[in-house]
């Protein structure tokens, strides 16, 4: 009866330490598992950023367009509201100085002239 005592208190201690092993590999599984889910949330969060980013700077670029075009339709409508004769004495005007300093200063007087504005 000791020995069989001594035995069940072995299995049983075998069995203890068989589900403690099984529980640390699933913990250490589920434990990598997790790190690479944060990893992957990482990745595609810095990737979200980036593609904010460029977003942010398209808007930008598109925003000056834009306000380069309200520009230029302003000057195109002050141009349409001139009378054919002032616009003409105000190139006289621009070309009486002649040079393209003198053209450039009178030319944002013009209104509807084209300027440059370093943009394509």
């Amino acid at each position: 009866i000791k020995n069989q005592v001594q035995t069940s208190i072995m299995h049983v201690k075998e069995y203890r330490h068989q589900k403690q092993n099984q529980l640390k590999d699933k913990f250490k599984e589920r434990t990598e598992t997790e790190k690479q889910l944060i990893y992957k949330f990482e990745m595609e969060a810095q990737d979200l950023e980036r593609e904010e980013e460029l977003l942010i700077k398209e808007l930008h670029q598109t925003q000056e367009e834009e306000r380069e075009a309200y520009k230029d339709l302003e000057q195109a409508m002050l141009s349409a509201s001139m009378s054919k004769r002032e616009r003409i004495a105000l190139m006289g005007e621009i070309n009486s100085f002649g040079g393209r300093e003198s053209t450039a200063q009178f030319s944002s007087q013009l209104p509807g002239l084209k300027h440059n504005r370093g943009s394509s």
